[in-house]
């Protein structure tokens, strides 16, 4: 499939699981190819900004994730560093 083919780009047409899951510890990120095994799913992440939600990855672009972050109410696309992730569920 092309990489900027419309299934890359597409929000989750639902809300995120109601459950947060517990931060116990920095989990180490896999390799871009581990990573992948979450493409298309929902994925807890703990940024260094302190912020944490649910994130929805679409695909891995070079040293960011490119998806859609929940923002309590909706979907929004947002790319973020791989460097910022200090945790993921």
């Amino acid at each position: 499939m092309p990489k900027d083919s419309p299934r890359n780009r597409i929000a989750p047409s639902s809300p995120p699981p109601n459950t947060i899951p517990f931060y116990c510890c920095s989990y180490p990120l896999l390799d871009k190819e581990g990573m992948n095994q979450y493409a298309d799913k929902y994925i807890y992440l703990w940024l260094d900004s302190n912020e944490a939600s649910w994130y929805y990855l679409n695909e891995i672009e070079r040293n960011n994730f490119v998806g859609y972050i929940w923002d309590k109410k909706q979907w929004s696309h947002r790319i973020i560093p791989i460097s910022s992730v200090i945790g993921y569920y």
